[in-house]
């Protein structure tokens, strides 16, 4: 059955599976535009290869089932994006998806009501998965892109399509407002990037539901314009953001969460009685880890990043960047006297931002946590 077909009966497996598709192709296209906007809570210029990231293992879960129920295809999405979420926007990024798919357990396709009700829901379980819920981030997003889908649901005539792209124009809309909410965006003069990040995921599932090419100008022509700023050290500096998994039985998040409340910041433990992801900024890594490891319980997974490397690394390469880029728009006016110069990119510092096995801030040779011998990157450094 094609896709046009399908929008008249809702939202089945097949269509949801590319929809999630048509979502990473866009926000694979644009994460470096996010990364760009990162400074809350640790401008370490990774939140949109963490978002990315996360959605390739939702997407790897889902890409080689046939399953034609969509409740189906959203218990996938949610089980790989748990499995691969990285950092605060990852975490949050996978109870997106957990809410969702909980939300359509047991159907097989869903109405225009259905599917605003479900993205309500997403928001819903990403606001119960953080202890302090922050407003102007991803969070508000969520809300407001699910009320918007609701209210475009209440007409007699909604399609799908056009609660999905009311709810990507509700997420662009709160984007926007998100300095207005938060102190450390209006002083750096950015935007959310977790926001902007959930923003570009939902206009990918439009995209893909509306097959319009003039749809595809007008979400290009939306991006905001990023300017990654560096930032002082707070006193007692960012720590390291610390996360692993925990299997075992009858696993409680709540009681995690308790466990290590005292031991940093930014705190996620989500999951399920048997798959727990536990997400932390701390200055004692290893002491978080061995104090949740029991008889019962396999931390597994584990990885931590120094968050002053990663930042000062990112706001150098930025710097450089930026110079270079000025340098050649100078020689482009010199050259072309009169002509106006267009955009310069600089291509190392893509290609960088691109690459996978390398993340942003890997500094195996560097500063390490207190007790342990290596970073806990994946790194070629490593061999």
């Amino acid at each position: 059955m094609s896709m046009t077909a399908r929008r008249s009966t809702g939202v089945d497996g097949p269509l949801f599976k590319q929809a999630l598709l048509g979502s990473l192709k866009w926000l694979a296209a644009n994460h470096e535009e996010v990364n760009r906007l990162n400074v809350f809570p640790v401008p370490d210029g990774d939140t949109g290869t963490n978002m990315l990231l996360t959605l390739q293992s939702a997407v790897e879960d889902v890409k080689e089932s046939n399953a034609a129920e969509v409740s189906k295809i959203a218990k996938l999405a949610s089980h790989g994006s748990l499995m691969g979420a990285r950092g605060n926007s990852g975490v949050i990024l996978s109870q997106i998806f957990r809410g969702f798919a909980r939300a359509v357990e047991g159907k097989s396709s869903l109405t225009p009501r259905e599917v605003a009700g479900a993205l309500e829901e997403a928001a819903n379980a990403a606001y119960r998965a953080v202890n302090r819920p922050t407003e102007g981030t991803i969070l508000t997003v969520a809300r407001e892109a699910g009320r918007s889908a609701s209210a475009a649901a209440s007409d007699p005539e909604a399609t799908v399509p056009s609660v999905i792209a009311a709810a990507a124009a509700g997420a662009r809309a709160a984007v926007l407002k998100t300095p207005s909410q938060l102190q450390i965006l209006r002083d750096a003069g950015v935007v959310d990037a977790g926001g902007f990040g959930l923003q570009i995921i939902l206009e990918g599932m439009l995209k893909t539901m509306e097959e319009a090419t003039a749809l595809s100008v007008e979400l290009t022509a939306a991006k905001p314009r990023a300017a990654q700023t560096a930032l002082e050290l707070p006193e007692g500096g960012w720590g390291y953001c610390t996360e692993f998994l925990i299997e075992g039985t009858d696993l409680d998040v709540d009681v995690i969460r308790d466990e290590i409340e005292a031991l940093g910041n930014s705190v996620l433990v989500v999951g399920e009685p048997e798959l727990v992801k536990v997400h932390v900024h701390t200055d004692e890594p290893t002491r978080v880890i061995n104090l949740l490891s029991r008889p019962r319980r396999r931390c597994d997974r584990g990885r931590w990043t120094d968050h002053e490397s990663q930042h000062a690394g990112h706001a150098q390469r930025h710097r450089v960047g930026s110079l270079r880029r000025r340098c050649a728009a100078a020689q482009q006016r010199k050259r072309h006297p009169g002509r106006e110069a267009g955009p310069v990119t600089d291509k190392k510092e893509r290609a960088r931002d691109r690459d996978p096995q390398r993340p942003p801030g890997c500094r195996c040779s560097r500063r390490l946590p207190p007790g342990s011998k290596r970073c806990g990157e994946p790194c070629r450094d490593e061999g």
